[in-house]
């Protein structure tokens, strides 16, 4: 038994670091655009860091999530409907599933189970652009540096 975890637990471990190393260039990638240099101040690097980390995570969060929907069947009805189009042109052949049932039972005995990694992942790095904002200010929830005075005239 220990031997089929072996390879299981390998095989995870790499598709951790292999999306980790690519969430990270990212999130490197989009702070270099925000301005992230080491010669800028570190309160300015450090809201670049909190920038690149929080898009890079939102996207590798959201692709996890839409992964993880997909392994729950949620899109099984429209993968059926976009294959039954098909049969709106003439002299094709005839369908394959007559109900959608026969394909959703067909369909959950290929599926894999839940796939969570790059939800895990995203959601860490998010986190980690929480810790970048705290110290990229003195008083990170205070929005004082986004709002504009009203001076009437």
């Amino acid at each position: 038994m220990d031997q089929k975890k072996a390879p299981e637990q390998k095989k995870s471990l790499r598709r951790y670091l292999i999306s980790t190393a690519c969430a990270l260039l990212l999130a490197v990638l989009f702070a270099q655009i925000r301005g992230f240099s080491f010669s800028q101040p570190l309160a300015t690097n450090l809201a670049a860091l909190c920038d690149g980390f929080f898009v890079s995570g939102m996207l590798v969060a959201g692709l996890g999530a839409m992964i993880w929907v997909s392994t729950t069947g949620f899109f099984d009805i429209l993968s059926y409907g976009f294959k039954n189009l098909s049969v709106l042109v003439p002299f094709h052949h005839r369908r394959k599933y007559k109900h959608f049932y026969e394909y959703k039972a067909e369909q959950a005995a290929k599926r894999s189970k839940p796939q969570f990694f790059l939800l895990v992942i995203g959601l860490i790095m998010v986190l980690i652009a929480a810790i970048f904002l705290y110290f990229s200010s003195k008083n990170p929830f205070s929005l004082k540096m986004y709002h504009t005075v009203y001076r009437p005239l």
